[in-house]
């Protein structure tokens, strides 16, 4: 028998399997079909909602398509090293007059670099361990303020080549401005990092792992555009007259910026399919989003609660006094997850695909996520699914039709 369905050009596909396994190796087979199809894979990513639970399954689809997965973690920014650079010389502007030396020494450790023209011996760039250390124990116990630090210190007790990078140091740091424009935000900040990426990270080559160093570079990278973040957001609120200038004001919306970040994948490669988390689909577009596991109890996800489910569900058919306060708030909604999904379904510009399965490892079944009928997808046939996972080509009717206008399917 032959059905037509009408399908608009946002109208989401919907693919259901027996298993989490065969879901995403369809998946996979998607993509694949896609790819042949000229979609470039860039325009392609994979959403779920607990990207673990399926990480090595689209692993094994994407051997079997000689594909290339890039699955994106959430970068840890606060713990790279050049956002704590840039944050830890905020902190020593900020509070110019306190200063302990751990405070005014935690850049030089981090890999603070004069400008060109300070620097009267490159190769003792950027300072040592060791260096630093000397530095901490020579000054141990020490508070002072930054002009203080530059007037009073007596550098006597430290080896010549090392008292003359510690009053460059110092000589910088009291050049800068005390109440910074927006423009001198990058001034400021922006050379200091340029000059790790150009000094510090050539040295690290070949020193740590390529996975260290990769978070390294997505962290030098990301806090360069907090920096010009930082910057316009400043003069913003300059302009409003709701700061006065100020590096204080500079260090909080820094810290709030790396704070808010979304996820950034692992090892970009512009040949690798994205797969990544659904809280980190609110900023993204693309032409092609397929979105995993949209099965009741994964996505929305069941609350954390300590009460057991038949508890809960007893207190929302109840209306007393004694029960309302105990009654499920906010946390124990979907109101999340939904919001997730709504990002995700909004995140393609040409077709979302919804993907379920049926059954779990232990052969329960497994309901449809309630989010599918709020939605209204159309669903693939299966003899297409099958014909699409046995050659990675042949796409489903309803993507393979130009403007996807119309959905043909044979039962």
């Amino acid at each position: 028998m032959s059905t037509t369905a009408t399908v608009t050009d946002h109208q989401p596909l919907e693919v259901v399997t027996r298993t989490r396994q065969t879901e995403a190796r369809t998946a996979m087979a998607l993509v694949s079909g896609l790819c042949a199809a000229g979609v470039p894979v860039r325009d392609i990513t994979l959403v779920a909602r607990d990207v673990d639970r399926y990480e090595e399954f689209l692993l094994r689809g994407a051997r079997r398509y000689e594909l290339t997965v890039a699955v994106w973690t959430p970068l840890k920014l606060d713990e790279t090293v050049p956002n704590q650079l840039a944050q830890s010389l905020c902190t020593i502007l900020a509070t110019p007059a306190t200063i302990p030396v751990t405070t005014l020494c935690r850049p030089l450790r981090l890999g603070w670099i004069p400008p060109d023209n300070a620097v009267s011996n490159s190769d003792m760039w950027p300072l040592s361990d060791r260096t630093v250390s000397a530095l901490r124990r020579e000054y141990d116990g020490h508070t002072n303020s930054l002009a203080g630090w530059q007037a009073d210190t007596d550098t006597a007790g430290l080896k010549a080549q090392t008292a003359s990078a510690f009053e460059t140091y110092l000589q910088w740091l009291c050049q800068c401005t005390h109440a910074p424009s927006p423009a001198a935000i990058g001034e400021t900040l922006l050379p200091v990092l340029e000059r790790y990426e150009r000094m510090v990270l050539p040295q690290q080559q070949g020193t740590v792992g390529v996975s260290q160093l990769g978070e390294t570079v997505r962290g030098l990278q990301r806090t360069q555009a907090l920096v010009r973040r930082t910057a316009k957001t400043y003069g913003q609120r300059l302009d409003d007259g709701r700061y006065d200038q100020s590096w204080e004001v500079v260090a909080k919306l820094l810290t709030a910026y790396t704070e808010t970040v979304p996820g950034r994948r692992e090892n970009p490669t512009a040949h690798a399919v994205d797969v990544m988390a659904a809280n980190d689909t609110w900023a993204l577009e693309t032409p092609y989003v397929l979105a995993l596991g949209l099965v009741d109890g994964e996505w929305p996800r069941p609350p954390e609660s300590v009460f057991p489910t038949p508890a809960r569900d007893a207190l929302r058919r109840t209306n007393t006094a004694s029960t309302q306060q105990l009654r499920p708030r906010a946390g124990w909604t979907e109101r999340r997850d939904k919001d997730q999904f709504l990002d995700t379904l909004g995140a393609a510009t040409e077709r979302c695909i919804l993907f379920r399965h049926t059954e779990d490892r232990e052969g329960v079944e497994r309901h449809p996520s309630v989010f599918l009928a709020e939605c209204e997808p159309s669903r693939v046939d299966e003899s297409h699914r099958r014909q699409l996972v046995s050659d990675g080509e042949t796409l489903p009717v309803a993507l393979s039709q130009a403007g996807h206008t119309e959905a043909t399917t044979d039962e």
